[in-house]
């Protein structure tokens, strides 16, 4: 998103200032390191996943392009985007955003599972079998997410490795070199987004609903274009033919 001004920013009142302000924020904050007072207090290894992170060289190579947020409410940010969700307000350790690569924003989870929050059955768990042993609810919660179109990177004990920021640079080129596979109501939503933004769709305020730009072209106005969509109109051009008189 680009945004040319004709003025500057603090001389913006109204809504729009608020806006841009908004998006100044927004921007400055990606560009910030996170600090480790930021993650779950209660977690001793979250700090330790964030210097991990910021020590490999995917972060290095690739940090203008990223985005890291800690404990990311993901329950309340999918309610936004979509009314029908009914899970939990989960929330998240880390929610990794990457951009500038040519493609949509790509957004992985990292979960650092403690031994005795996040696995069921401990007698014979090891690093062969550990993904057997993850809880009912861990699995259900990364399924639930997952079919939201986001990728899962999960850190334990089991597959840290010997040396943890070699390790987590490896898991993630290697994760983010796979294709990636949108959900179908997540690729819906980012369609509309995109075809607001380049003005191909647009809101009909009256219905609510995100239509072609062709359906709002109405030749007897000088702009071309009604406010209303051609369903809306044809509704109250019926309504007013039907009305007694």
């Amino acid at each position: 998103m680009h945004f040319v001004l004709s003025k500057q920013l603090d001389q913006f009142t109204g809504s729009i200032g608020l806006a841009l302000r908004h998006y100044e924020n927004v921007l400055c904050e990606a560009k910030k390191e996170r600090s480790a007072a930021e993650v779950d207090k209660r977690s001793g290894m979250e700090p330790a996943v964030l210097n991990w992170l910021y020590q490999t060289k995917f972060w290095q190579q690739n940090k203008s392009n990223l985005e890291i947020i800690p404990q990311f409410e993901i329950g309340k940010y999918l309610k936004q985007l979509d009314k029908t969700y009914e899970h939990p307000m989960y929330r998240v350790d880390f929610l990794l955003v990457v951009r500038g690569d040519g493609l949509r924003e790509r957004k992985v989870i990292l979960e650092y599972d403690g031994f005795l929050e996040h696995f069921a059955e401990l007698p014979g768990i090891n690093e062969t079998n550990y993904a057997d042993y993850y809880s009912e609810e861990d699995v259900y919660r990364q399924h639930v997410l997952e079919g939201y179109g986001y990728r899962f990177l999960r850190i334990n004990r089991f597959n840290v490795g010997k040396n943890p920021v070699q390790t987590l640079n490896q898991r993630l080129f290697d994760l983010l070199a796979k294709e990636r596979k949108h959900n179908s109501a997540i690729e819906s939503i980012h369609s509309a987004i995109e075809g607001l933004q380049n003005g191909n769709l647009k809101e009909c305020p009256k219905c609510k609903e995100v239509r072609p730009l062709a359906d709002f072209q109405n030749a007897a106005l000088a702009s071309g274009y009604s406010r209303f969509c051609v369903a809306c109109r044809q509704k109250g051009s019926n309504a007013e033919a039907n009305a007694p008189f």
